[in-house]
């Protein structure tokens, strides 16, 4: 009950104040392709084209391929986004950015280790605009306003 509540409140306010709060686990980021696509090496999801992502989901997943190889294709955003290019987005669209919030990973986790120079090239051969901060933000919240 406080919860349905409070999502009502929530979307007084929004339509009231034109105000809206997402929560975005990046495409780039080190779980970005979630738990289906997030594949057996690092930033995997980001380092394959759609054929080779197929190719390798059919060779090494084979019982989840169908699926996996779907959401890949239709579950996120196309064309993936960066950071700055979802921020640029967002204004496009008619909104001011009121708050933006990044959430890196920890500086103890592998991933921080793992994000070396020669996979940030890797990556950017698909994906040129890609940025080591791209890689290491595993989440942003960001409040918008309705211009």
């Amino acid at each position: 009950m406080i919860s349905q509540q409070r999502s009502e409140r929530s979307g007084a306010c929004s339509v009231q104040a034109g105000l809206s709060l997402h929560g975005v686990q990046p495409w780039f980021g080190p779980e970005g392709g979630h738990s289906l696509c997030t594949l057996d090496f690092p930033w995997g999801h980001v380092r394959l084209s759609n054929e080779d992502f197929a190719r390798y989901e059919r060779e090494w997943r084979p019982l989840e391929a169908d699926d996996a190889i779907a959401y890949h294709r239709d579950g996120f955003q196309q064309p993936r986004l960066t950071l700055e290019d979802s921020r640029a987005a967002a204004c496009a669209a008619g909104f001011e950015i009121v708050h933006w919030r990044e959430t890196r990973v920890p500086l103890r986790d592998i991933h921080s280790g793992l994000a070396t120079t020669a996979l940030l090239d890797d990556c950017r051969r698909l994906n040129p605009r890609v940025t080591k901060r791209d890689l290491l933000t595993i989440g942003y919240s960001v409040l918008l306003r309705s211009l």
